[in-house]
């Protein structure tokens, strides 16, 4: 039903809002485009006219000044607006920090959900966000902060404030990283040289915005953190495991673990790369098995030959069939690596956590430390190109156009960093260093993973998930049989 309601202004009746509408102007769509703006005006005619003509006139005064969209309004996420006035609506002057920080977000939240970054980058750009909340006051309007204010919020996270304690941590939140002071202030700078090219915004940097972000980063570190470093007798070098400590993990890891460890050593994968391995990336019936894939972060092409120990287990923990052809999946059919709007699960660096809390808890080098010890055992065998061309990073300068990339010689170090791992130089079989199941673990009440505890029979029992299917086996009189039968579940 459409109702005239003057001469040159009509507005209609929405029945499924219950109050009048009219269409005036464009906004911002999710994609970035103009569409078409539908104002609310409330129930009553005579009032719904006048906010009506007030809106063209403010519209046609808008596209007089070169504007091709509405400013932004400081409660854009209500889709009724009966309840505003003309007054509500304002530009990106009057927008506070919690606002802005939150626009920020989504514009790479849709970013994402194109694929053109990645979840991870955005939870880290949340986290950080936060801080940069708390250093400028969340309900500070942005247009009024100066050289001053934005100083005084560099130093409050200079000052290395103690950490916000999660739920399931049992020790004392510590302060701030050095390393994660220094990105919350970049993204503060990025942040407002965001606001300050929004559409609308009249904010202007101060002179001094540059200087205002230089952080002495030597500086922020506490006496322990000194004395610490400089007891370090490779002070300023990349943290690379020794080759004692890949034998250990070798000897406790198990299979699956074990061809983490080689695809992270002779490919030079993280863990995300692990879960995003495909099978028409893998070619192991050639002359020699390698691998052949353009990195998902760089989009640089990279081939690596294959070690027997690499292709023998690859062969063996081979995933089903899948959509997505993956070569490895979790036990229950998942991505290895899964990121999404709310978290990621990665099962790798799980299990490698897991391992390394088992040899050493004090040695904190993650997944990806595997990656940056092949490629400084490669530099060391080769040159600087050799070890560019393992970690798939794109070649400088124009010579690219004009010349290949020795993947022989490349190769060549590939075979050279193996003789150098003595656990690979002896021999290798599936067979584990004992035909025993895994240590025990503290998730399980009897102590073994998939083992249960029978209170009625007074007998344990394994009961296993593979591929969706859930597999049970007999009942024992002890937990280590019933851990036995577990782990032949799994083989199966």
């Amino acid at each position: 039903m459409e109702r005239r309601a003057g001469k040159t202004v009509s507005v209609s009746w929405s029945p499924a809002q219950g109050q009048y509408r009219k269409y005036v102007g464009c906004q911002l769509g999710r994609n970035g485009k103009p569409q078409p703006k539908c104002w609310y005006l409330g129930e009553d005619e005579r009032e719904a006219v006048r906010r009506a003509v007030e809106l063209v006139a403010e519209w046609n005064r808008l596209k007089a000044a070169g504007a091709t969209v509405w400013p932004l309004k400081a409660a854009s996420g209500d889709a009724s607006e009966n309840k505003r006035s003309k007054d509500d609506f304002v530009d990106a002057n009057a927008l506070t920090v919690a606002e802005v920080c939150s626009l920020y977000l989504d514009s790479y939240r849709r970013l994402a959900e194109a694929r053109q970054v990645s979840w991870s980058f955005v939870h880290s750009t949340e986290h950080r966000l936060g801080w940069v909340k708390q250093a400028l006051g969340e309900h500070v309007r942005l247009a009024s902060i100066g050289e001053r204010e934005i100083q005084e919020a560099v130093l409050f996270l200079v000052r290395r404030p103690l950490a916000r304690r999660r739920n399931h941590q049992t020790k004392e939140p510590r302060h701030l990283a050095i390393k994660t002071v220094v990105n919350c202030v970049r993204q503060m700078k990025a942040m407002l040289t965001w606001y300050f090219e929004m559409d609308g915004c009249t904010w202007s940097k101060p002179k001094r915005f540059e200087k205002l972000f230089r952080l002495r980063q030597r500086q922020m570190a506490t006496a322990e953190e000194r004395e610490r470093a400089a007891m370090e007798v490779v002070s300023g070098e990349v943290a690379t495991f020794t080759i004692e400590e890949l034998s250990a993990l070798w000897e406790e890891a198990s299979n699956k673990v074990r061809l983490f460890m080689l695809l992270g050593l002779n490919c030079g994968f993280t863990s995300g790369e692990v879960s995003n391995l495909r099978t028409f990336e893998v070619f192991l019936d050639a002359d020699e098995s390698f691998v052949h894939r353009f990195r998902d972060k760089t989009g640089v092409e990279a081939r690596w030959c294959l070690w027997p120990e690499t292709v023998l287990l690859l062969r063996t923990l081979k995933a089903a069939e899948n959509g997505e052809r993956r070569w490895l999946l979790t036990e229950y059919g998942n991505p290895l690596v899964e990121v999404t709007p709310r978290t990621r699960r990665d099962a790798v660096e799980q299990a490698w956590k897991a391992l390394l809390q088992g040899i050493d808890p004090d040695r904190r080098l993650g997944f990806r430390f595997l990656r940056k010890t092949g490629a400084d055992a490669i530099k060391r065998l080769a040159t600087l190109e050799e070890s560019e061309m393992y970690l798939a990073h794109a070649e400088p300068g124009i010579n690219k156009a004009y010349a290949n990339r020795n993947w022989g010689r490349m190769w060549e170090c590939l075979r050279q960093l193996r003789l150098q791992l003595p656990f690979l130089r002896e021999g290798f079989s599936l067979a584990r260093k004992e035909d025993c199941p895994a240590a025990p673990t503290k998730r399980s009440k009897t102590g073994f993973r998939n083992v249960s505890y029978h209170a009625g029979k007074g007998r344990y029992y394994a009961r296993v998930m593979v591929g969706g299917e859930i597999r049970c086996s007999g009942y024992f009189r002890t937990a280590e049989d019933a851990a036995l039968a577990a782990d032949r579940l799994r083989a199966i």
